[in-house]
């Protein structure tokens, strides 16, 4: 076995599975200065030397591929001071990205993320859309959570206790 570009072991050319881990710390995140090898500055993608790509967005997600759960802990607890406006309660969202046996990508309904090849362009368009889907999770618990207070205050309402 050897180590993979991003930090997976593969014992074949084709069995390389990763998961990707995105998380919502905040409002924003400064990305200025981060140590390690750019892969791409809008997102910022680097690779750490863990082995693993964490791309960060400064609307305050960041995306970790290919990182055991204590790397991304570490990771996380470096990038803290980074986050402006940082949440009580994280948003989270992980897949599993597959390197297909097929020539093309595939996404199914249910199952990894296949994609042909582990490049850095395909990885960022997967962190892209788990970013902006933890980001529209946290929006959509936001608008539940003014609904059931304004509904609370309907109920009285037709109670009679607040309309006077």
């Amino acid at each position: 076995m050897r180590r993979s570009a991003i930090g997976t072991k593969r014992s074949g050319p084709n069995d390389q599975v990763v998961s990707a881990h995105a998380v919502l710390l905040g409002d924003r995140i400064n990305t200025s200065s981060i140590e390690g090898e750019t892969l791409s500055t809008s997102p910022l993608a680097i690779r750490l030397d863990k082995g693993g790509i964490a791309v960060l967005f400064r609307y305050g997600v960041v995306v970790l591929i290919g990182l055991s759960p204590q790397q991304e802990e570490e990771f996380l607890e470096r990038l803290s001071a980074r986050v402006s406006g940082r949440l009580d309660r994280y948003e989270e969202e992980t897949a599993v990205i597959k390197l297909a046996d097929e020539d093309e990508d595939q996404v199914a309904a249910v199952g990894p993320i296949q994609v042909r090849a582990m490049s850095p362009e395909r990885l960022l368009v997967i962190s892209d859309v788990l970013a902006k889907s933890v980001v529209l999770a946290h929006d959509e618990r936001r608008v539940a959570e003014v609904f059931e207070y304004m509904l609370s205050i309907s109920c009285s309402c037709s109670i009679g206790s607040c309309c006077t």
